[in-house]
């Protein structure tokens, strides 16, 4: 092969990569999107949607050094493909010109126990100054005591708390009633349902933490086959999700849905619920929005669902780090 020959075959290569790349992404968009529940290789991307960035990075650096416009264009669409649909990137069009304020600010947050100091957790919530604060996996534990008495002390003001296993509940405001659901498939965690009332409104919460495994399954299989742990999972969460769902369309008032739901919003499990309530990030909140890992975050799992007529006018996640999540802020304006 003389020299011109193999000069002529690095471009050809160079572009039939990045059509690759580009056909790659779209294709996983729609594996994930619209496979089957249980298909694990969809269930596996949902989990490292990141990974699949790096090549588009690459291309890009490949195409741009080379000075060759057309393909740096199509590997710059590949990149925000991936930046907005896989990972999740959002611009809240419809929040422009929203009113700020509201008539209450709701902040959920996976706190694991109080692990990394009871005091810092206290500070991060503070920094907000929610009238309700959901908190998950707040189990008392001897060798980091019990969150819950902690916060109860240590939060200024008078709170009402509810709370039921791991999940509990503070509010500013008077609690009318309390529910509590176990989650199906053997989970060992539930759905606290609570009813509020706010500015003379009845407002109904609920806050759960969905597992991943069954209990069964997390004794007996857990790490013995990736593939049927994939599938383990995808099914677990899409059970639960079905009940989540079904008990909030059940409530009798407006709704929030919160908690850790170990779920990216990727696929149809999320679109079971996204489909009937708002995604409060999705409606007016800027940017990834991820929760997890605090300090380098790659994955949105916590959320803030609402009825659809209640007004979202700012979700966010705050900065601070107090525990293996960041927490979810969301201020609301019940309807008049």
């Amino acid at each position: 092969m003389n020299i011109e020959s193999r000069q002529n075959r690095k471009p050809r290569i160079t572009k039939w990569l990045s059509i690759l790349n580009l056909i790659l992404l779209v294709a996983t968009y729609l594996i994930v999107n619209f496979s089957c529940e249980r298909f694990w290789l969809a269930v596996a991307i949902t989990r490292v949607p990141h990974v699949l960035g790096l090549v588009g990075l690459i291309m890009l650096a490949w195409t741009a050094i080379r000075k060759d416009r057309r393909l740096a264009a199509l590997n710059a669409l590949a990149l925000a493909f991936w930046i907005i649909a896989l990972m999740g990137f959002n611009v809240p069009l419809g929040a422009f010109g929203r009113a700020s304020g509201h008539d209450i600010r709701l902040m959920t947050y996976n706190v694991r126990q109080g692990q990394f100091g009871h005091d810092r957790l206290a500070r991060v919530i503070r920094e907000q100054n929610p009238d309700v604060l959901c908190v998950q996996e707040v189990y008392a534990m001897d060798k980091y005591g019990d969150p819950v008495k902690f916060l109860s002390k240590n939060l200024p003001g008078r709170w009402y708390i509810a709370r039921v296993g791991e999940v509990a509940m503070f509010s500013r405001y008077p609690i009318l009633s309390k529910k509590v659901y176990r989650l199906p498939q053997k989970t060992e965690r539930d759905i606290l349902e609570v009813t509020l009332k706010v500015k003379g409104q009845k407002l109904i919460v609920l806050n759960t933490h969905l597992n991943v495994r069954s209990a069964e399954w997390e004794r007996l299989h857990t790490g013995k086959s990736l593939i049927a742990d994939l599938d383990q999972m995808s099914f677990v969460l899409s059970e639960q999700m079905i009940m989540l769902v079904e008990k909030a369309d059940q409530a009798d008032g407006l709704t929030l849905i919160v908690g850790d739901f170990n779920l990216t919003p990727l696929g149809p499990t999320y679109r079971r619920i996204a489909s009937k309530y708002q995604d409060a990030f999705r409606a007016a909140g800027w940017g990834f929005g991820f929760t997890s890992n605090p300090r380098k975050p790659f994955f949105r799992i916590d959320y803030i669902f609402a009825d659809k007529n209640i007004r979202v006018n700012k979700c966010y996640v705050p900065p601070g780090v107090a525990s293996d999540h960041r927490a979810v802020v969301a201020d609301f304006a019940l309807p008049r």
